[in-house]
């Protein structure tokens, strides 16, 4: 079965090279400037650590969570092209559109201007999301 995955693999990027879209540019940076490639990755932002400190002969020791004023997670997009460009990160907090959250994270002010915000309920990537970041980004 790896043989067969290897052999395809092999040959789709010969079909796209040599015989398809990327066959008529002449450089590397010509050929793979519209080459991209994106992820997302989720990023803690209360990361409790992974001590506890209390008295010496102590049987329980309380674990401090995280709380729901200061505890959340985002999601945050990276992108860039074979030639080593970068495009803005793009970041998703949870919060509902039209919302307080919402109105705080796409103000002017928030954040830098060199990344993209936006909000979804579950700071996930759905399809009203990707949408977004294609056209924003």
């Amino acid at each position: 079965m790896l043989e067969f995955a290897g052999s395809f693999a092999n040959s789709v990027n010969v079909a796209v090279e040599m015989d398809g879209v990327l066959s008529f540019h002449t450089s590397y940076n010509e050929k793979y400037s519209g080459l991209f490639n994106m992820d997302q990755t989720a990023l803690f932002m209360d990361n409790p650590g992974k001590l506890t400190i209390d008295y010496r002969g102590t049987r329980n020791v309380d674990i401090i969570q995280g709380s729901a004023e200061n505890g959340g997670r985002c999601s945050v997009f990276l992108c860039a092209s074979a030639t080593g460009e970068k495009l803005p990160p793009f970041v998703v907090f949870a919060g509902v559109p039209g919302c307080r959250v919402a109105d705080e994270v796409t103000a002017p002010s928030f954040g830098s201007i060199a990344v993209e915000h936006t909000v979804q309920q579950k700071a996930w990537c759905d399809h009203a999301i990707m949408k977004e970041w294609i056209a924003k980004v």
